[in-house]
């Protein structure tokens, strides 16, 4: 069983992903009308995961409007910490169980890198 403490960290992992993510997909809406595929970011909880899920925005979007949903690659699911809403052959859209850390609460935990400078 895991323990609360790895399960919040695959969660955080896969929160700055997402953010990531959003990030690229936000600039884009305000940019381009065309709905344009990009290459997004695995959401899973690895966090030397660098694989792409190729997708339009608006796709993309659509997945997201539940905040505890991501999406990751085919095999890159944890049944420990989510379920799998919708599947397709090449990832899936899964859905976290409980609560999911925000990004907010993931900037506190992380030291500035400009704290330094």
């Amino acid at each position: 069983m895991m323990n609360e403490l790895s399960e919040r960290r695959l969660k955080e992992n896969e929160v700055i992903f997402q953010q990531a993510n959003k990030g690229v997909a936000d600039m884009i809406t305000e940019d381009d009308d065309s709905d344009p595929v990009v290459k997004f970011y695995c959401e899973c909880s690895n966090m030397d995961c660098r694989e792409r899920i190729p997708l339009k925005v608006s796709e993309y979007l659509d997945y997201h409007k539940n905040q505890r949903r991501f999406i990751a690659l085919t095999g890159h699911e944890m049944p420990a910490i989510e379920k799998i809403v919708t599947k397709n052959k090449t990832f899936s859209v899964v859905q976290k169980f409980g609560k999911v850390p925000s990004i907010q609460d993931i900037d506190r935990m992380i030291p500035s890198t400009a704290d330094g400078l």
